[in-house]
């Protein structure tokens, strides 16, 4: 029964990277940073998974071998329990990290992406007002009445 719960978490992973996958595929020409975030999310699943769990102690043998080896495969799980327990901490401290860089990482993309959309707004004023400014430049360069140009006074040097 946990084999299947195992099974069914397996098979979700790999559901969850191959929609990353197709997600990445897609979002590529619209944002690069999305791609990479969404593999990250993907083995992050894995990482909270498998963080504080070891490999469960088990045999392929059939009656007395298989005792014989499991006796003493929990025999050296006791004497290398130390070793063991900083990785979990080590497996622990990273998947925590990972989590963090994944959420600055996310902020930072909503936040360029807010910039990107100032920035096109802010060009797009800045190409009406050259537009307005185009439109008034002929008016300035005509000679108005009464001006010295007008008089059909030639300037001399």
């Amino acid at each position: 029964m946990e084999l299947d719960a195992e099974v069914e978490k397996v098979l979700h992973e790999i559901r969850q990277n191959l929609r990353a996958e197709i997600d990445a595929q897609t979002a590529r020409a619209v944002a690069p940073n999305l791609q990479a975030l969404s593999q990250l999310e993907s083995h992050l699943s894995v990482t909270e998974r498998t963080w504080n769990r070891l490999p469960p102690l088990i045999s392929n043998r059939l009656g007395w071998k298989a005792q014989v080896e499991l006796w003493c495969k929990r025999q050296l799980k006791r004497a290398t329990h130390w070793y063991v327990w900083e990785q979990v901490n080590f497996n622990a401290a990273t998947n925590d990290a990972l989590r963090t860089v994944m959420t600055a990482l996310a902020n930072q993309e909503k936040e360029q992406a807010t910039l990107r959309a100032e920035l096109e707004e802010l060009r797009a004023n800045i190409q009406g007002l050259k537009t307005k400014n185009a439109e008034r430049e002929p008016l300035q360069q005509t000679p108005q009445p009464g001006s010295p140009t007008h008089s059909g006074v030639r300037d001399r040097k």
